[in-house]
């Protein structure tokens, strides 16, 4: 009658033990303030508590931290939010346009569709903008700017002056704009299609 053998050569043993070993360390709890395993073992059951009590004190006051600073960096968006609204809402007649970019995106090493930008900015402003693929599933960001006469949106702050070769730009006379006027643009690896721009219909 036939048996199978239950003994197993001696490394496949060693190599059992071993991986039985680095599991075993994967799954070791973490004690209160990182405190070693031979020490917490070594301590009376009220230095553990109070150990216990001091990383729940910690935990907290991280937690605490992160959302004071959560809303601290709400509160900033608020106000920058309101800044620009203000700012839009006085500006002149002609220092205020408004774009709609539309076309495609260099995101993530490749070119795809982007989803539709606008952008409203006033003269002298330096606009932050995100550039999402039309999936929404990637981003980047843009920046924009208006001197009057011309629209840029850049890959990076001052673009316009530091790599125009990587800015979407619109240029169009106080006509065009006042009725509205489109053009062909293409960034170096960054967005190209077509913008239009105008002032707000209701800017006085």
């Amino acid at each position: 009658m036939f048996r199978m053998s239950l003994t197993f050569p001696s490394r496949w043993v060693q190599r059992a033990a071993l991986a039985s070993l680095i599991a075993l360390a994967g799954c070791t709890a973490r004690y209160p303030l990182d405190i070693p395993e031979a020490q917490w073992e070594a301590m009376t059951p009220q230095q553990q508590l109070e150990a216990r009590q001091q990383q729940a004190d910690l935990d907290r006051a991280r937690a605490e931290a992160h959302q004071a600073a959560a809303e601290a960096r709400r509160a900033e968006a608020e106000a920058q939010a309101l800044a620009l609204a203000e700012q839009r809402r006085n500006a002149p007649l002609g220092t205020r346009v408004q774009c709609l970019l539309e076309g495609d995106a260099y995101l993530a090493g490749n070119w795809g569709s982007m989803a539709p930008l606008v952008v409203d900015v006033v003269e002298g402003m330096d606009l932050e903008v995100t550039i999402h693929s039309q999936d929404r599933r990637r981003s980047a960001r843009g920046y924009a700017q208006f001197d009057g006469t011309s629209v840029s949106v850049c890959n990076q702050r001052h673009g316009i002056r530091r790599s125009p070769q990587r800015c979407a730009i619109f240029t169009g006379t106080q006509r065009q704009l006042m009725r509205g006027s489109e053009t062909e643009v293409a960034a170096e690896r960054f967005v190209r299609g077509n913008m239009r721009c105008e002032y707000p219909r209701w800017s006085s």
